[in-house]
């Protein structure tokens, strides 16, 4: 009896007052009642178990079911965040966290007692940062959509890799896998249909999206995709086996761990104090924050019995031909970067202009893509076409802006455009927010665009734009914003059965975009099509 009472108290969460309770696959879940900032009324369930704690031995592999519970579980707060570090290098967050929420319209505005369409947000934040709790459902609940969010392994605890079934790696895009499965077995309880799922993201969110279309782990699991400033084949977003190797080597060295045979190098890492595997990574860094991601997807090989992506991310390895895509860039992704670059007096852009021969295959991710004897030929045509004969410094930084946007941003996004097998529909989000960005990175000009995440602050109620902060534009820009991604949930089509304005799908080599600003939505095409085939011949003539 007593180890009964143990085992219940385990599973028995004590919270907030419930509302709702709803029976899943692993047991009795109780939500809560909340509203929107309109005040429409709707059901959260946060925090429900969609795997097993990855700890202990679990820790380093892919995500397997949690245990059955036996009481009502009281999912009626916010989950913790999974491991990682603030800006300063503070861990916060807990390895027990994969954990997600869903978000449910009190009056399930059915038709007939339809099942609502659901949809999947995947956070962004460069695989090594982000948390579900940062993007509260607010806007979206408006309309009939059944909304998901989950927290999914980040860092070297997501993404360290071997390419073998020791440390297969991947286990981040694996707990998002897992979290597609929960939907497929348990939104029908909600109200939620799983033949109307649409997956969408922001960043290394939007990344892991587009690494979802090729992924056999996922194949059935999404209907629809929506891809906000990140494509998984950029070069910052995926890397070979080899280099993934290589940096699991380096992270044994530093943390203590390494051993010339793998076995007892992953025991070791298992024995890690989540704190110390979390700091292990401040050592690897090039240049800055350089490389922008050290932990990422990566080419898992042969050697992997539940590899999560192909051997290779070419258009002829989509898993479906049909998956409709919504797809889009900020006007200055790259804002973010360069605030950085401009502290200290701009030290970072000293140093980016006085050594940019060695430093660009750094910060443009070409160091690993490329072979070394092309580097300086690349590097001289980059420095051209972007600078002339300036020196690259805070008179030049909107130049610096237009480079990184390029090639982190743009021209991944254009061989999506050229190659991807289904119906795309192209934005460019050009609002720029007084003091925008992820997080708290200060105010920028104007003439830099509009940042990275920019846009989340719209469709998700967040800390950093109060709705009563809002101006009437940005009401506006967030009710079309949640308009479009909610019809094309439904419909299939982001401008639904009535619309005042029809967003055209990419049907030309003009690539048709829909370009969002602070005075007005419009159809436009050719999204600065000079920087973008600079980019393919670069390319196409040199990787």
């Amino acid at each position: 009896m007593t180890m009964l009472w143990l085992v219940l108290s385990t599973f028995f969460i004590s919270a907030g007052a419930i509302d709702q309770v709803v029976r899943i696959t692993h047991g009795l879940v109780g939500g809560v009642e909340e509203h929107t900032v309109y005040g429409t009324k709707y059901m959260a369930f946060y925090s429900i178990p969609y795997a097993a704690a990855p700890v202990g031995l679990l820790r380093l592999k892919p995500p397997v079911e949690p245990r059955p519970w036996f009481q009502v579980r009281n999912v009626t707060k916010w989950p913790s965040a999974c491991l990682q570090q603030t800006k300063s290098k503070e861990v916060f967050g807990d390895e027990d966290c994969l954990y997600l929420n869903v978000f449910v319209p009190s009056n399930k505005s059915r038709i007939n007692d339809a099942l609502l369409p659901v949809m999947v947000f995947i956070y962004g934040g460069a695989f090594r940062s982000g948390d579900s709790s940062m993007y509260p459902p607010g806007y979206m609940l408006e309309k009939p959509v059944i909304l998901v969010t989950m927290n999914y392994r980040l860092g070297p605890l997501g993404f360290l890799a071997y390419g073998t079934d020791d440390l297969s790696g991947n286990f981040g895009l694996k707990d998002q896998s897992f979290a597609l499965k929960w939907v497929q077995k348990n939104i029908g309880a909600f109200g939620g249909n799983p033949s109307e799922v649409t997956l969408f993201g922001e960043s290394a969110g939007s990344a892991s999206v587009h690494l979802h279309t090729f992924s056999p782990l996922t194949t059935g699991l999404f209907h629809r995709a929506i891809m906000q400033s990140g494509i998984g084949t950029s070069d910052w977003c995926t890397q070979k086996l080899d280099e993934a190797r290589a940096m699991t080597t380096a992270f044994a060295v530093v943390t203590g761990c390494y051993h010339r045979h793998l076995t007892q190098m992953v025991s070791c890492f298992r024995r890690l104090k989540p704190k110390e595997f979390i700091k292990g990574m401040n050592k690897l860094y090039v240049w800055s924050s350089d490389p922008t991601v050290l932990f990422r997807p990566v080419i898992e090989g042969e050697g992997v019995s539940d590899a999560a992506l192909p051997k290779e991310l070419r258009p002829t390895n989509y898993q479906s031909q049909s998956i409709p895509l919504i797809v889009g860039i900020n006007s200055g992704e790259a804002a973010f970067k360069v605030l950085e670059y401009l502290k200290n007096d701009g030290l970072l852009l000293k140093e980016l202009n006085e050594d940019y021969h060695h430093l660009f295959p750094i910060v443009l991710s070409y160091q690993s893509r490329v072979d070394p004897e092309k580097f300086e030929k690349i590097t001289n045509r980059i420095k051209e076409f972007y600078f002339q004969s300036r020196s690259i410094a805070a008179e030049t930084d909107i130049e610096v802006v237009k480079m990184l946007t390029d090639v982190m941003f743009l021209h991944p996004l254009m061989e999506v455009l050229r190659h991807y097998p289904a119906t795309k529909y192209l934005y460019v989000y050009d609002h720029k927010s007084n003091c925008s960005g992820p997080g708290s990175i200060g105010c920028y000009k104007d003439e830099y665009g509009a940042n990275h995440g920019d846009e989340l602050a719209l469709l998700f109620t967040q800390p950093k734009l109060p709705f009563d902060k809002m101006t009437v534009s940005e009401k506006f820009i967030s009710s079309k914003l949640v308009e479009f991604w909610t019809n094309f949930a439904i419909y299939s089509n982001p401008n639904g059965p009535a619309t005042d304005l029809v967003w055209i799908p990419v049907i030309s080599k003009e690539n048709e975009f829909l370009h969002i600003t602070t005075k007005e939505i419009s159809m436009k095409n050719n999204y600065h099509a000079e920087r973008a085939e600079f980019w393919e011949k670069l390319v196409a003539e040199n990787y």
